[in-house]
């Protein structure tokens, strides 16, 4: 962040007077260069810009070393909302970066990307404790948390970590081969309110049968992600989810048929970019049946045609419709 200038005082007779929240406000209704030049005016203007930038949900990008720190620390992050931690590993300076974000930021934070990193399960979670307002969690990429199968697998921490995220709207799990049934189950257990799931490019596990989703919690695997358990994660929450994100997996027709059939689902958006196997007609009965699609990327779904139906009977003509009638 750039030094604030000594320019004259928002006080000054050259710089008018406006209460903070007047300034955040007007500065709002500006393009991001605009607002940067504003904030070079006084330090009024310059903490005015930065409440713009928290209120409009900006991600902060920082880096995981000791050289973070005392950025996190600086009265100019406080209250960010959205934030994105790179090289996250199970270094020292990694358990120090986390600890001073949990202290700084935490309380604000609702929304966390880890994606990619490797923090131990015990700095997951000691993370998690300290962000209670988290709306949106990224865990992508992060396959060291669900190696061992060991997350969460505590009754009193899954207690706690039930608590923090109760609000949970928005779940990204893509790219997670190590991610199994019952690591699974735990982690979104805790989430109750999650309206928007990603598990793109995980390895889901298919198996042909007319009992597919009635599987009890005691079925699930702990050396598989299948989509048994997805499926009855699905039927769980087909109230509240509305976005899902299954690129990659490579499912089957049978399986995305069984999907649109789930009572009460409702899906606004749906993301299959790369599953190969669907077809034309999977496609269209997963349309009928869920209607209220507004976004679906097809994108890399080779054997889905862009081909018209079989055409509809011609409407009759005003003189045939009369002797019809005749």
């Amino acid at each position: 962040m750039e030094k604030v200038p000594k320019v004259p005082g928002s006080n000054s007779s050259q710089c008018p007077v406006f209460s903070p929240q007047m300034l955040t406000y007007i500065l709002s209704f500006l393009p991001l260069s605009d607002q940067k030049e504003a904030s070079l005016v006084s330090r009024a203007w310059y903490c005015a810009a930065l409440n713009v930038l928290q209120e409009t949900n900006v991600q902060y990008t920082i880096p995981v070393s000791s050289a973070s720190l005392l950025a996190i620390e600086s009265p100019g992050l406080r209250g960010i909302t959205c934030i994105s931690l790179i090289d996250l590993d199970d270094s020292p300076a990694s358990h120090q970066v986390l600890e001073s974000v949990v202290y700084h930021l935490g309380p604000h934070l609702k929304s966390l990307c880890l994606s990619g990193g490797r923090p131990s399960e015990a700095a997951f979670v000691a993370l998690l404790l300290g962000c209670p307002a988290l709306c949106i969690l990224d865990l992508s990429g992060c396959n060291s948390l669900f190696r061992s199968g060991m997350l969460l697998a505590q009754p009193e921490t899954v207690q706690q970590v039930q608590k923090v995220l109760s609000g949970l709207c928005e779940l990204n799990l893509a790219d997670l081969q190590d991610l199994m049934d019952l690591s699974f189950n735990r982690l979104s257990s805790c989430a109750p309110s999650l309206k928007r799931l990603s598990l793109a490019y995980c390895h889901l596990t298919f198996e042909l049968g007319p009992a597919w989703g009635s599987l009890g919690p005691q079925d699930s695997s702990p050396s598989q992600f299948s989509f048994h358990n997805l499926l009855q994660f699905v039927k769980e929450r087909a109230g509240r989810l509305r976005a899902l994100d299954l690129s990659g997996t490579g499912l089957l027709p049978e399986a995305l048929q069984a999907l649109g059939q789930v009572a009460g689902l409702q899906l606004q958006e749906l993301s299959l970019n790369s599953c190969q196997k669907l077809s034309t007609e999977a496609m269209a009965t997963l349309c009928r049946l869920q209607s209220g699609l507004t976004s679906l990327d097809l994108s890399g779904c080779s054997e889905v045609a862009d081909k018209p139906g079989p055409e509809a009977p011609a409407a009759p003509q005003p003189e045939e419709a009369a002797a019809a009638d005749r």
